[in-house]
């Protein structure tokens, strides 16, 4: 090792020629081999009338674990001696960083009262005969676990540990007792799911960084974590737009906050099931922002048949109730006779019946009109996550378009009302007419197509003929007929159309009022 100088202090009371362990010589007092002894650098004899020294005439200069010092004596002359070492007085120093205790010493010299004077204070020896690996010990320390050290974030575990040397005298030497030695930190393995209590938990190996070699040291593996996490069912993917109802819709799926790690944990997928009691999804209605009217024209298969219109025609605007009338009238019927001696004729009178003319119990005109009001509403969707913008923009809004049909009855001349219908019975019948001749398209169709309008239908409306109108007759004859005088001389009269009944009748059951 190379020598340097040592600042140490000045040290007083030095007589000429400190020997190796005496005073003036070696090992006895006015010896003869002492520093300043006879023969000693300086040459000449000691002498006990010499003065003690105050300073020294050159700093210290160490040389390895050697140390040479040059004195001044009182009357101003120098000389220079080797200081004594003792190794017993010193322990070790410790150097951390490279994990080695170095054994120090002191460096001393005797001055001419016999007292040991020491130079500076322990000093590190050179060469790695002085140098011990240290190392680290848990052995006999704990884990140990505080709120204290956390800084605010609860609850923390540090690993402690003894650092440990085997020393000069072979002992085992304590360099640092059980103390904190590192923060013990989580690696997450995996995470524990148990849907019976839909929680979820951390399964951790646990680990410190060494400060020293700045390695990760596992000290558990496969630890769960006694915090739970519930789980929580979220929103996922992208919205689906459904226009017809008026919302959107995505799929959800159940997820845990993992607070340690601030993260989340996907325990389902994302999509439209129900698996493990999850919502199959969210739904979010449309954000209505503004309404717009306006009167349109007329639709395709709406019903109009006022004045003007295509189907202004008698067909579609009166509407009447017939039946047929029935004839009748005194028939006559000839029965001819012939007794051999003569021939003569009986005849007979019958109420005979035949068919009449259709005669109209009511008659009215009413015309329709279907008024077309446009509604357009603007609504506005929800954003899709991390659309920017533009994106946003591009599905931003939605607008309804929309034509609320309404329509009016505009019921005008009754010509003949003969059962005295109701306005009711006259409408139903109109509708139930114009919607077996008209081609109406299904917004129309709706608004007849009441409750109200299908009871009526059920109490009034019998098709395929079974109303109880008469619509045309059929006719029999009735029973032959002869005079009871001389009645086996005569033949028999035939009584044709003497019976009727109805062959066919309407589709409407009229009240009879």
């Amino acid at each position: 090792m190379g020598g340097g100088f040592i600042p140490f202090p000045y040290s007083p009371g030095l007589q000429n020629g400190s020997g190796a362990n005496g005073i003036n010589g070696t090992n006895g007092i006015d010896g003869t081999s002492g520093a300043n002894g006879s023969n000693s650098a300086n040459g000449g004899t000691a002498s006990a009338d010499s003065h003690y020294t105050n300073e020294f005439c050159t700093a210290p200069i160490r040389n390895g674990n050697t140390m040479n010092i040059d004195i001044v004596d009182r009357n101003g002359s120098c000389f220079k001696m080797q200081a004594f070492r003792n190794d017993n007085v010193c322990q070790y120093n410790y150097d951390f960083e490279n994990m080695k205790a170095i054994k120090q010493t002191q460096f001393y010299f005797i001055n001419r009262e016999n007292k040991s004077i020491n130079i500076g204070g322990c000093v590190d020896l050179y060469g790695e005969q002085f140098e011990f690996p240290m190392y680290e010990d848990a052995n006999k320390c704990k884990l140990d676990t505080t709120t204290n050290k956390g800084y605010g974030s609860g609850m923390a575990s540090f690993f402690q540990t003894e650092i440990l040397f085997r020393g000069m005298d072979n002992l085992i030497h304590v360099a640092k007792p059980c103390t904190d030695f590192a923060n013990v930190q989580e690696q997450l393995v995996k995470y524990d799911n148990d849907p019976s209590t839909r929680t979820v938990q951390r399964v951790i190996d646990q680990y410190y960084i060494n400060p020293i070699t700045k390695e990760k040291v596992f000290i558990s593996h496969d630890v769960v974590s006694p915090l739970k996490f519930s789980y929580q069912t979220y929103a996922c993917g992208k919205w689906q737009f459904d226009n017809a109802k008026l919302e959107a819709y995505r799929p959800t799926q159940i997820r845990i906050f993992d607070t340690v790690s601030n993260q989340y944990y996907n325990v389902t997928g994302c999509d439209y099931t129900s698996d493990m009691g999850k919502v199959p999804k969210i739904i979010q209605p449309y954000t209505k922002i503004n309404v717009e009217s306006s009167v349109k024209g007329e639709d395709v298969g709406d019903l109009d048949t006022i004045s003007g219109s295509n189907y202004d025609l008698p067909q579609y605007t009166t509407f009447e109730i017939q039946e047929m009338s029935l004839n009748s009238s005194q028939w006559i019927t000839t029965s001819y006779c012939n007794d051999g001696w003569g021939s003569w004729t009986k005849t007979h009178s019958y109420t005979g019946y035949s068919q009449g003319n259709l005669r109209t119990l009511a008659k009215w005109v009413t015309r329709y009109q279907t008024i077309n009001q446009g509604t357009t509403i603007g609504y506005i969707r929800p954003r899709n996550e991390g659309d920017s913008d533009a994106v946003y923009d591009t599905y931003k809004y939605y607008y309804a378009s929309q034509a609320q049909k309404t329509l009016k009855r505009f019921p005008s001349t009754i010509y003949v009302n003969t059962p005295n219908l109701s306005d009711e019975y006259r409408k139903n019948f109109e509708l139930t007419v114009l919607s077996q001749k008209l081609n109406l398209n299904n917004g129309v169709k709706q608004l007849i197509n009441t409750q109200e309008f299908t009871n009526w239908q059920a109490t009034y409306y019998r098709p395929n003929g079974n109303g109880n109108l008469c619509m045309s007759y059929n006719f029999s004859s009735g029973n032959a007929w002869k005079s009871s005088t001389k009645g086996k001389y005569c033949s028999w009269a035939q009584t044709p159309n003497a019976n009727y009944s109805c062959a066919s009748h309407n589709n409407w059951v009229v009240p009879n009022n």
